[in-house]
């Protein structure tokens, strides 16, 4: 994975996240868990969503790298919509357990019902990384931390450093809300 080649345009993003959110509440969490926490879409099923001192965390079972990270406020919002459907939100929300027949499919038709120019499905987590390293404030090995990407562990990081990622995302590269 690279920080500079990332495959989305920025200026294709409120078309795909308008396309997500037209297509229900688990798309649209679907496309924000890829694009906006870098989740591979073969990751999600094996991931654990609870809250932690007013945030959702995510516990990354599997992958190349597990990880527990917290989420951008804008990928929890995702996260609500689908918890208050739930009887008790005191317990985590296991992804598998929702209506995700095929994470890579459902994200590839979003990404080609928005009319992104390389519908590739990594391209989400691709347009996260390069965003990142683009702010220029954070470390290779925080940005790669977060996205699970192999030989690179929070082993070292400080407390927080999750959090401080998200936060960033969610200052610096969640769009305005679309129109309904």
């Amino acid at each position: 994975m690279t920080l500079t080649h990332t495959g989305i345009d920025p200026a294709e993003i409120p078309a795909l996240l308008k396309a997500a959110h037209d297509g229900g509440e688990v798309c649209d969490l679907l496309l924000r868990l890829t694009l906006l926490a870098g989740l591979r879409p073969g990751e999600i099923a094996g991931t654990i969503a609870e809250r932690h001192e007013g945030r959702w965390r995510a516990t990354v079972t599997g992958g190349k790298n597990p990880r527990t990270i917290t989420l951008a406020r804008a990928v929890g919002e995702a996260l609500d919509a689908i918890d208050a459907h739930r009887t008790r939100h005191d317990a985590p929300l296991v992804l598998g357990t929702l209506p995700i027949a095929d994470a890579a499919d459902q994200l590839r038709d979003v990404m080609i019902r928005a009319a992104v120019a390389e519908p590739r499905v990594h391209n989400t987590r691709r347009y996260l990384a390069g965003q990142l390293g683009h702010l220029g404030v954070l470390t290779v090995q925080r940005i790669f931390a977060y996205l699970g990407v192999a030989g690179f562990g929070s082993v070292g990081l400080p407390d927080g450093w999750d959090a401080e990622i998200a936060d960033l995302i969610d200052a610096h590269l969640v769009p305005p809300p679309h129109p309904n």
